[in-house]
């Protein structure tokens, strides 16, 4: 990812999922939150809403599922 800046989105979605396993939970949310919005038809928003559950951000996670950020 470094090397590429253009790299495909999925590779945001499979990080974050390592980090959110992790449970780096605050590393993780900003992974997904790039992935959805190049991708907002991807896979990132239920692993979104899940990590914004553990950090307490009830909002955003209720956000996220209706398919849309809080935060843009």
């Amino acid at each position: 990812m470094r090397l590429d800046p253009n790299h495909p989105s999925r590779y945001l979605y499979w990080l974050g999922l390592a980090k959110f396993h992790l449970e780096e939970f605050e590393e993780a949310a900003p992974l997904f939150e790039t992935d959805v919005r190049r991708n907002p038809d991807g896979y990132s928003i239920a692993p979104l809403a899940a990590t914004y559950a553990y950090l307490g951000r009830d909002e955003d996670a209720r956000a996220a599922v209706r398919g849309r950020s809080a935060r843009r």
